[in-house]
């Protein structure tokens, strides 16, 4: 793997995953009230609970990965702006334009 490979990967990775799991509490807090609320009402176990999570979580992943894809992408773009990087030359060697 390149010393870019890893940088990019480095510095991605983490703010996606973070991305994903904000994504995933957003969209799924909608139905963890309602299960919730079923849970107290009539007293279903929790298993039955983690079961129906379980089963809408590929729905939410559809939703949440390209979400978290692209949020992650632009935050990293504009760190990378804010530091004065440009991604394909300094890794390469060649000089900024400014300097």
């Amino acid at each position: 793997m390149s010393l870019l490979s890893r940088y990019l990967y480095r510095s991605y990775l983490p703010v996606f995953f973070m991305c994903l799991g904000i994504f995933l509490f957003v969209l799924l807090m909608n139905y963890f009230l309602r299960l919730f609320n079923l849970a107290l009402m009539k007293g279903i176990s929790l298993g039955w609970i983690v079961f129906c999570f379980s089963r809408l979580l590929p729905y939410f992943l559809s939703l949440a990965l390209p979400m978290s894809f692209l949020v992650a992408l632009l935050l990293n773009l504009g760190s990378s702006g804010r530091r004065e990087r440009c991604w394909p030359c300094a890794p390469a060697g060649s000089p900024s334009a400014r300097s």
